[in-house]
């Protein structure tokens, strides 16, 4: 899996994100290093998928793909926490499929 972080803005994040390999991978993405921000909405192209938890999305790639999504979000609207993603990630996620 590769990733390239396209442009930050205050309130949107435009994300790049390549699986290399053959099998079906999954990447968890944060909002902010310590998922202090709420990710509001998912735009992959002309998509728009609402986030339930909104502190990270899950990313489904079958193998040999590519997705460019962007992430509208509330900033700072979250107590930072040192949780593990995936602990943030077990009470409520949105899966995103590329």
């Amino acid at each position: 899996m590769s990733a390239l972080v396209r442009s930050v803005a205050w309130d949107d994040t435009r994300i790049e994100l390549h699986n290399l390999d053959a099998v079906e991978r999954r990447v968890l993405v944060t909002a902010g290093a310590l998922s202090e921000h709420r990710i509001d909405t998912v735009h992959t192209g002309s998509t728009v998928e609402p986030v339930v938890d909104g502190r990270c999305v899950d990313v489904v790639l079958p193998g040999g793909t590519q997705v460019v999504f962007s992430l509208s979000m509330t900033p700072r609207c979250h107590e930072p926490s040192y949780a593990a993603p995936w602990d943030i990630a077990s009470a409520a996620h949105q899966t995103t499929r590329a």
